[in-house]
């Protein structure tokens, strides 16, 4: 019996919208890093098949361009997409410049202590305003105000005793 009204999927659609549906129940950041490992892995298989590449910078615009469509398809937001294809370069190109590791591990340790709570919720910092700025000491006139990015404000209040 045939139904008219009803779309008819193929197979290959029909895995594809399963995919997807896996990877909407994850946090973006890490539907984005299975994706983004899906794409190295198919750019290693493709490497053992085909032989190596001469560059490390074509395999990894090759890595981030296949990122960013499986990105697409997995339907991220357009932004990922950018991110996706530009992750595996900027990485090679990094490493290239032999900077000490320990100033990465820095940067990402200091990156995850502002924007943990992002991850974890979902929900973007927003820019305080001068108008935030007076609420607070307003409201706390015996706490110091600590701004320690443009988008997070940390209150440091003391009691005396």
């Amino acid at each position: 019996m045939h139904n008219a009204g009803r779309a008819q999927f193929r197979p290959c659609e029909t895995q594809l919208l399963t995919v997807r549906s896996l990877l909407k129940k994850l946090p973006p950041a890490i539907a984005a890093l299975l994706l983004q490992v899906a794409a190295v892995m198919l750019m290693l298989l493709t490497v053992k098949v085909m032989g190596p590449h001469e560059s490390p910078l074509l395999f990894a615009l090759l890595c981030g361009l296949l990122a960013a469509t499986f990105s697409f398809f997995a339907g991220l937001a357009k932004w990922w997409l950018a991110i996706q294809l530009l992750f595996a370069p900027a990485l090679v190109l990094m490493l290239s410049a032999k900077l000490p590791p320990s100033l990465f591990l820095g940067a990402f340790l200091i990156l995850l202590l502002v924007y943990w709570s992002t991850f974890r919720t979902q929900v973007p910092l927003y820019l305080s305003s001068n108008k935030v700025w007076r609420a607070l000491e307003h409201l706390l006139p015996a706490a110091k105000l600590i701004q320690i990015s443009p988008s997070l404000i940390w209150v440091l209040a003391w009691v005396e005793c």
